[in-house]
C-alpha cells in the first residue's frame, strides 16, 4: 500500500470517527501546529514519524539538557489503525506528550 492509499485510509477512519482530517494532511504527512507525523505501510504494518515542539524534555536525554531547544523526532510503528489513528489524534489534536502504546523505534531531540 502506498502513502496516498494509507493516507486515504486514515483520512476514511477518521472521518468514521468524527473527525475531518482532510485539511491537515496530504499523501501521508499530517501538519498541525508546528507538528507533523507522517504515516505508511510497510508489508503490513503501519510506520509513523513525528517531530515537532514538546514543553518537557524525556527523562533519558536529561544529560542534554544544555543543548536542547524543545523539539522531539521519533519513529516506530504500529499494531493496526486504531492505534495509528489514536496516534495522530494525540500527538496533533490532543498535543499529546504522553503517546498512546506504540513500537519506538528511534528517537531525538532537537
Amino acid at each position: 500500500m502506498n502513502k496516498l492509499e494509507t493516507h486515504q485510509e486514515l483520512i476514511s477512519y477518521a472521518a468514521e470517527q468524527g473527525f475531518d482530517w482532510s485539511e491537515i494532511g496530504k499523501h501521508g504527512l499530517f501538519v498541525k501546529d508546528g507538528r507533523f507525523i507522517i504515516i505508511y505501510k510497510k508489508n503490513g504494518i503501519f510506520h509513523y514519524n513525528l517531530q515537532g515542539q514538546v514543553s518537557i524534555l524525556p527523562s533519558q536525554y536529561k544529560k542534554s539538557a544544555a543543548i536542547w531547544r524543545g523539539f522531539w523526532d521519533e519513529t516506530g510503528t504500529l499494531l493496526d489503525l486504531e492505534q495509528t489513528f489514536q496516534l495522530v489524534k494525540s500527538w496533533l489534536f490532543d498535543k499529546g506528550e504522553h503517546l498512546p502504546d506504540r513500537v519506538v523505534r528511534s528517537t531525538g531531540i532537537g
